[in-house]
């Protein structure tokens, strides 16, 4: 009895590479144009030894933050953690924004019990783990799709959740991260 190989003539790799093809949407080829842009993570430091955090006492604490009521201060703005609470690094990353806007029923189909909730979608090239104690930042951007100097921040989007998406092997390719702008 013969078994059917659908592939048996083919040479090379047989699955989609999603890192060339993500790039290909997101800055552009010969035959698409760019459709991504430049974001910013910014990736909360955590203690040595810890990849994912499961909580704020997996990270690095500012000294600002070491005061009586345990807040960071907000109006003026701690030159290390930028009215955080925790030490990060920014890092600049390339991705793609959707957003979406969905109602909840807060009082079971009440027509004055909805509110309309923003919800952002974003889809970043990045290998690391990423948390919902990181942030995305929006960057002012200019004409050329460059980010302006000195860094202004348009929208901060709290990271709700995060999706990783793998390719060939479990390489990591691209994250889809849902959050919530301030």
């Amino acid at each position: 009895m013969r078994s059917f190989k659908p592939f048996k003539d083919t040479a090379g790799r047989l699955e989609l590479d999603l890192r060339k093809e993500l790039n290909k949407f997101m800055f552009g080829a010969s035959d698409e144009i760019g459709k991504g842009g430049l974001f910013i993570l910014r990736k909360t430091d955590t203690r040595s030894g810890i990849v994912y955090p499961n909580s704020e006492a997996d990270l690095i604490q500012c000294e600002c933050k070491d005061r009586p009521e345990n807040e960071p201060e907000i109006d003026y703005k701690c030159d290390k953690c930028d009215g955080e609470g925790y030490l990060f690094k920014d890092i600049i990353v390339p991705g793609y924004k959707t957003n979406r806007f969905e109602y909840q029923d807060v009082e079971k189909y009440k027509q004055w019990g909805k509110h309309t909730i923003s919800m952002s979608f974003f889809y970043v090239e990045y290998f690391d783990p990423i948390s919902h104690y990181d942030k995305i930042l929006e960057p002012t951007i200019d004409l050329e799709g460059k980010i302006v100097t000195p860094v202004e921040i348009l929208l901060s989007h709290n990271i709700h959740m995060a999706e990783r998406f793998r390719g060939d092997h479990g390489r990591t390719e691209y994250w889809r991260l849902s959050c919530f702008s301030e």
